[in-house]
């Protein structure tokens, strides 16, 4: 009986210095990769901190402007307001900007898509340097929300630094009458108190 007791003993021991082993086997691995990892990132993060005192010496102000577009199919009159739809411009170009009546921000002309047409219609929005450099811009609402889903494709990106692009296509024999707005996240040097 003793000598069952002592092979317990030895199997118990022999178990629990592998299970040991094994942990601190992995433990010393996780760390040298730990370790290396560091190592790595070291250079890049010294870098990004150097961006950032760099920022830090150049003071920018963000901000955030909204202006709202109209797109409608040429088998609907135009839903923009009546000063907006004499507002000529370019074939594919807008702009943004203030517009009638003050303070409203618009993208004008209204976007006018062919009816039926399930082509991409890709339109170049011009902002003026006085909003700032464009750092980035999205689609924050429609109105009404459910003829969103009459696009296949309703997108805006930024381009370059004062140029967006969006691009409409149309599910097929789809009419549309949309109000849209965008944001634009714009960055603009801080002028000294005074100025």
């Amino acid at each position: 009986m003793k000598r069952i007791w002592v092979i317990s003993a030895l199997v118990l021991l022999i178990i629990g210095c592998t299970i040991t082993g094994f942990f601190v086997g992995t433990t010393s691995a996780q760390y040298r990769a730990t370790t290396e990892l560091e190592r790595a990132l070291e250079g890049p993060v010294n870098a990004l901190e150097m961006d950032v005192g760099t920022l830090h010496l150049q003071p920018r102000e963000l901000q955030v402007h909204r202006f709202t577009g109209f797109v409608s199919t040429t088998d609907r009159s135009g839903i923009a307001p009546d000063w907006m739809a004499r507002s000529r411009a370019f074939e594919n170009h807008l702009e943004v900007g203030f517009s009638k009546p003050w303070p409203n921000s618009y993208v004008h002309p209204e976007m006018r898509l062919a009816f039926g047409a399930t082509t991409n219609f890709e339109y170049i929005i011009d902002v003026p340097s006085q909003f700032g450099s464009v750092v980035d811009v999205w689609l924050s609402r429609t109105s009404p929300k459910a003829l969103f889903d009459s696009f296949d494709e309703f997108d805006i990106k930024w381009q370059s630094t004062n140029s967006l692009s969006l691009i409409a296509r149309l599910k097929p024999n789809t009419s549309v009458g949309m109000e849209f707005e965008i944001l634009i996240l714009s960055v603009a040097p801080v002028r000294p108190p005074g100025h």
